[in-house]
């Protein structure tokens, strides 16, 4: 009896142990992840909360420098306060400037809408261009052949929100002298523009199909870090490769601003300053000692669009005024010293405490439970090879039932003939295709077939692709390859029926997965079978090794 009891206290002292070595692992992890500041390519940067406007990272954040594409954000803020969403804008040749389009036509009327997706998602010049000088009014009401209004609008609501270091020439971005902001002017700015929910939206929107346009967003993170909302891209000579991302966790939402970067580190610089702003506001949601970004109070002129989806995002900003020409911005529904966290680290001591335990007392079951599932696994990498989809796309296929291999089957078929080594699946093609298994060895229990949702979802995609809903088809393909992403497009049954729009529907979803190689060899082989087309020439284009971010 006192043996047992002694074992209880002893087990008690242990558990004691395990509870405050997770809390101090829990707080000074954090506290360490925010003392360490990243080391970045980039010339200047800034990490701003945009809850508070507390500065989180600052490195040369007032020089001023070309913003390169940056620039398109002050655009989009202010056409997003000009005109409706709906107003038409007729292409003019002096719109067809270089380097980066979204292939305007001189001549065509393209809505607002579809011209801020153009600009802020393939980052075109073109659009930036036709939004200036169409939104540009002379003194009878009618639009312009000159950028210079709709610019002098843009410089005055930078003047008005206090952002000293910005003066902008022209809307798109593009090296020109006088040419000017700042790390800090862009976060702010940005700040600004997040409290319009359709802003949110187009920065957040990986493609847009509309009007006869097909764009893609740029930005590389976009479907890679969890909880971004969107950013921006920029490059040019004189400004070197630039990035603004905005993303939420946790509650908190942060911009991170990178200037004069490298085409290495770029991307790289921005993670590491969204990790580093996260990790500090885990540790210390707010601080009075930190710098701030304020903007001065300038409520916009916001023309209700007559076409507008209701916003799912999160919450809009405000403006709250402390001084005669200082205001803080914060969110709407953010609570005064409200962090979220104040209830997580005892919730994840306890975790990781029943976690620990669970690795100690049961880890014999867990590795026979882990070698079990490892003989049972199936393969599932992607295997475009060019050979491999030219036989599937030029022998016919005929109906066939699929049934869950067994070591039976295994055995029985193993010198049947299979279409790829990576199919677990045997087929035939003889005019009965059913495998049948020794009776002898048919288990007497049913086994059960999970549901395999990413071939569900390419079901799906094959059928709106027959149907000819193409564009519907590339947001289903492109779920199907984000809910598994080892999944075969190719593998889908009904898939080599469609039509070569279907087949350019399902290259879109590997592109849309930042999976261009994947997306080329699909493309080059539905070229070989049917010929070129305009749609099929874009996917190439979005796939070669050339084609370059702005």
């Amino acid at each position: 009896m006192g043996r047992s009891r002694a074992w209880r206290v002893r087990w008690k002292s242990h558990l004691l142990f395990l509870t405050v070595l997770s809390l101090l692992w829990w707080q000074t992890g954090a506290v360490v992840a925010a003392d360490s500041p990243p080391d970045i390519a980039a010339a200047h940067a800034v990490v701003v909360s945009a809850d508070t406007g507390e500065v989180l990272f600052d490195k040369g954040m007032d020089a001023e420098t070309a913003p390169a594409s940056l620039t398109k954000i002050f655009t989009a803020a202010v056409a997003l306060e000009t005109a409706p969403l709906d107003q038409l804008i007729t292409i003019a040749e002096d719109d067809l400037v270089g380097e980066s389009a979204m292939g305007l036509v001189v001549g065509q009327d393209v809505t607002l809408r579809t011209l801020l997706y153009g600009m802020m998602l393939p980052s075109g010049n073109d659009a930036a261009m036709a939004i200036a000088r169409g939104l540009s009014e002379l003194s009878d009401g009618s639009s312009g052949e000159s950028i210079a209004p709709f610019m002098e609008r843009v410089n005055d609501l930078a003047q008005r929100l206090g952002l000293t270091h910005t003066r902008l020439v022209n809307p798109h971005g593009l090296d020109e002298p006088g040419h000017v902001s700042s790390a800090r002017d862009v976060a702010a700015i940005t700040m600004y523009a997040l409290g319009n929910p359709e802003f949110r939206r187009i920065i957040g929107s990986p493609y847009y199909l509309d009007e006869g346009f097909e764009l893609y967003n740029s930005n590389e993170l976009l479907t890679s870090y969890t909880g971004l909302i969107g950013g921006k891209t920029g490059i040019t000579d004189e400004a070197g490769y630039c990035l603004v991302e905005v993303a939420q966790r946790d509650g908190h939402t942060i911009i991170a601003v990178v200037l004069g970067s490298t085409i290495d580190d770029w991307y790289t610089d921005a993670i590491s300053l969204l990790d580093y702003g996260f990790a500090t506001l885990a540790a210390a949601p707010s601080d009075p000692d930190r710098p701030r970004i304020t903007l001065a109070p300038a409520t916009p002129a916001v023309v209700t669009p007559t076409v507008q989806t209701p916003s799912t995002e999160g919450s809009a900003l405000t403006v709250d005024r402390v001084a005669d020409t200082t205001a803080v911005v914060h969110a709407a529904d953010a609570e005064p010293g409200g962090g979220g966290l104040s209830w997580r680290w005892p919730l994840a001591s306890v975790a990781t405490m029943g976690l620990a335990l669970a690795l100690i007392v049961n880890y014999p079951v867990l590795l026979g439970v882990g070698g079990l599932l490892w003989q049972r696994r199936r393969a599932g990498s992607l295997a475009l090879g060019a050979p491999a989809l030219l036989g599937r796309l030029f022998r016919p296929r005929p109906q066939r039932r699929r049934v869950r291999p067994t070591q039976a089957t295994q055995a029985t078929t193993r010198t049947a003939p299979v279409r790829r080594a990576a199919q677990a699946t045997p087929t035939t093609r003889t005019a009965a295709p059913v495998w049948r298994p020794s009776t002898a060895r048919i288990p007497a229990e049913p086994q059960v077939v999970p549901l395999n949702r990413a071939e569900a979802l390419a079901s799906r995609a094959v059928r709106l692709a027959r149907r000819g809903d193409y564009r519907a088809a590339t947001h289903e393909f492109a779920r199907a390859l984000q809910a598994d992403p080892t999944y075969d497009l190719t593998r889908c049954p009904g898939f080599w029926s469609m039509d070569a729009l279907g087949y350019v529907a399902a290259a879109r979803a590997y592109l849309l997965l930042n999976r261009p190689a994947d997306a080329r060899t699909l493309a080059t082989i539905v070229q070989l079978s049917y010929g070129s087309s305009r749609e099929l020439e874009r996917v190439l284009a979005r796939t070669s090794p050339a084609a370059a971010l702005v």
